[in-house]
């Protein structure tokens, strides 16, 4: 009996898991359609002012269908997941019991019995492994607290006041480029509630960026919470980062023998269809975040800021990134500021037309089904006559540290210690919009 329902059990898997990878393949491709290039466009209310409210953009009746749809594939992904996990788990099992049994009556001998033990043993390692595998690896940036920067508090409060949604717990300064929010939580993957809202500025962009380009680009960073994006993303990152790292123990610990594992093959399609369906997802609500910094702060405002971010704030991170490198591979270690070195550098070295080919490359990046991301042109283009509002101040944001100076020593001094993790970071961003 319990044999004959474990073999059914066996069946409807082998059945169900294609044609879940094929549906979600599909749907992906079909729903790609409507969340890149410039198909937001016909989302947009005449006024796009009347569509913010309490702290959200209000989803047209096509985008509701859309996002509704799309989340209730991401939560069956993650569902049918968690289902194939006692599967994966007992594959190596029982094949490791099948081949020993073998083995045992006489077929294979010493050497395949270790063999076999040995590709088991390291399928089974890899999958455990990628289970239990934690987001985590230090903070995103040094800690900032509200007395030691009291202008910057004040600011991203009135930005938090103006989106009408709970301002900022913690803020973190970071060396690059970035500038994201996330929740805290608490239990695993947050299923116990959120804690506390935090911000990561990165100061390469603080230097690019006007006081009202900043604003901007936080109004589209709270828009994130008030449309529940730092929920939901909480359990895709747990989900994918346990495929990927699965999928890198068993390239590591089993070399060209996971081509024959069928375990991999799975875990990899899974992968490649799962992060299909939550790109599409997340292009879709930066579209939407988007629309909140357009609506308080102006497309032209908006427009320039993110150029600005993903251009000057960028060609300064790449170019701080290789000083920082070049300095540890020739173990010097006397400069103590790594931004006031980086700008000089990029003041004396760095060529015009290098810049401006690297600016054009960036502006002009092609887009992709797997970016999590639209590109730039692509927002740039979903803006354009809506709300257009002249800044007229240029004060530049970096002024809002109070001893920029001590600011910029304290960040390379992370920068450093944490140059290895940093460095894994911005690969692992890169990859996530451009495969």
């Amino acid at each position: 009996m319990f044999a004959s329902i474990f073999g059914f059990l066996i069946l409807g898997a082998i059945l169900l898991y294609p044609a879940w990878l094929v549906f979600m393949a599909v749907m992906g491709v079909i729903m790609a359609s409507v969340t890149r290039g410039d198909r937001s466009l016909e989302w947009m209310e005449e006024d796009i002012r009347q569509s913010v409210k309490e702290g959200a953009v209000q989803r047209t009746q096509a985008e509701y269908i859309i996002s509704h749809l799309y989340l209730a594939l991401i939560l069956l992904g993650i569902f049918f997941f968690y289902l194939s996990v006692p599967f994966l788990l007992l594959f190596p099992v029982l094949l490791l019991f099948v081949s020993l049994g073998a083995i045992a009556s006489g077929g294979g001998g010493f050497r395949g019995g270790i063999f076999i033990l040995l590709f088991c043993g390291t399928m089974l390692w890899s999958i455990i492994r990628g289970l239990f595998t934690f987001g985590g690896g230090g903070p995103p940036g040094i800690r900032i607290r509200r007395k030691e920067e009291p202008k910057l508090y004040r600011m991203t409060d009135a930005v938090a006041a103006r989106v009408d949604t709970d301002p900022i717990d913690r803020i973190y300064l970071a060396p690059g480029a970035e500038i994201c929010v996330f929740q805290t939580g608490r239990g695993p993957f947050g299923i116990l509630g959120v804690k506390d809202r935090a911000l990561v500025i990165g100061m390469c962009s603080l230097h690019t960026l006007t006081i009202l380009e900043f604003q901007a680009i936080l109004a589209h960073e709270y828009a994130h919470f008030g449309h529940g994006d730092t929920k939901i993303s909480r359990l895709i990152h747990q989900v994918m980062l346990s495929m990927a790292q699965t999928l890198e123990t068993m390239a590591q610990t089993g070399g060209w023998l996971r081509l024959i594992n069928p375990i991999y093959w799975f875990l990899f399609l899974y992968f490649k269809t799962f992060s299909l369906m939550t790109a599409g997802y997340s292009r879709s609500q930066e579209y939407l975040a988007d629309r909140m910094a357009i609506a308080i702060y102006g497309s032209n405002t908006f427009k320039k800021a993110l150029i600005k971010v993903a251009t000057e704030a960028t060609v300064m991170e790449e170019c701080l990134m290789q000083r920082e490198f070049d300095a540890i591979a020739e173990m010097n270690f006397k400069k103590t500021n790594a931004y006031e070195e980086n700008r000089h550098f990029m003041a004396t070295h760095l060529d015009g037309r290098r810049v401006k080919k690297l600016y054009k490359r960036i502006v002009n990046e092609p887009g992709s089904i797997f970016s999590s991301h639209p590109t730039i042109r692509e927002r740039v283009n979903a803006t354009k006559g809506i709300n257009e509002v002249t800044d007229s101040t240029r004060k530049p944001a970096v002024a809002l540290i109070r001893n920029l100076r001590a600011t910029e020593i304290s960040l390379s001094k992370y920068l450093r210690k944490n140059f290895r993790r940093l460095v894994k970071h911005l690969i692992d961003m890169y990859e996530a919009n451009q495969y």
